[in-house]
């Protein structure tokens, strides 16, 4: 089956292949999902966003809402503190 935007045809001038460019997802810049439950909460997150989520002592996965919430408490001793 051919793929055909508006009666043009639309390959990769790289390997020739005509896959849709909304398919591609080998991008070097895209960082894949990475699914973890927090061990405090049981929320399931991405790990890979930046958003705040980290491991506990490089062990234990934390969603950004409980980093930032124990932050206080559960502060590693070698890890900065972000403000």
């Amino acid at each position: 089956m051919m793929n055909i935007c508006g009666g043009v045809k639309i390959t990769d001038k790289n390997t020739g292949e005509n896959t849709p460019i909304s398919e591609k997802s080998d991008s070097p810049n895209e960082k894949t999902e990475k699914i973890e439950t927090c061990y405090t909460c049981g929320k399931k997150f991405d790990m890979n966003k930046d958003d705040g989520s980290r491991y506990r002592y490089e062990k234990y996965p934390l969603c950004a809402y409980c980093a930032e919430f124990y932050g206080f408490y559960f502060d590693d001793p070698g890890q900065k503190r972000r403000e």
